[in-house]
């Protein structure tokens, strides 16, 4: 019984592992970082045109409309991943909230076996424990399962969308 409750618990603990790795993808976190890079050029240069003279000014604000353009861009394609990820993330909301039903159940039944006096154990009893144990194996190998189904099918899918938006070609000054 116990082990079963421990299977559930590492199914949760899976869970929450994929939900972080859809949470923040390295494609993501890319995007991310090149979008800082971008605000911190954009605010030297701020900084470096008040010092110019009124050219200049204009060539550097046109590098950083540039540079803006490209910030938008990239926060579009983190706002698309975003979108690619959410009926996955939702999926996995939805395994959290089974598995720790799962994990709820489990523990009751647990605790209503533990209770019983060891001589007021029948027959039925036991039948109806291992039973129980037999079905929530089931249950967790069919958490399990719908787990790594969700997270290949996110990864798939967010793969496919690589080839298509990989590589901003931008360089920052």
């Amino acid at each position: 019984m116990q082990s079963r409750i421990d299977d559930s618990l590492s199914v949760l603990a899976d869970v929450t592992n994929t939900w972080s790795e859809l949470d923040e993808p390295p494609e993501k976190v890319e995007i991310q970082q090149s979008i800082k890079q971008i605000e911190n050029t954009i605010a030297a240069m701020k900084e470096e045109i008040k010092s110019l003279a009124a050219l200049q000014k204009m060539r550097k604000t046109t590098e950083m409309n540039h540079l803006q353009q490209e910030a938008q861009r990239l926060r579009e394609k983190e706002i698309h991943i975003n979108d690619l990820l959410q009926p996955y993330q939702e999926q996995i909301i939805e395994l959290v909230d089974a598995v720790e039903q799962k994990v709820g159940e489990f523990t009751a039944t647990r605790n209503e076996i533990d209770a019983a006096e060891d001589s007021s154990i029948s027959q039925d009893m036991l039948d109806s424990a291992q039973e129980r144990v037999a079905a929530m194996q089931n249950e967790v190998a069919g958490l399990r399962d719908k787990l790594q189904r969700t997270s290949q099918e996110a990864k798939e899918k967010l793969q496919q969308e690589k080839p298509a938006g990989s590589g901003s070609g931008t360089s920052h000054k």
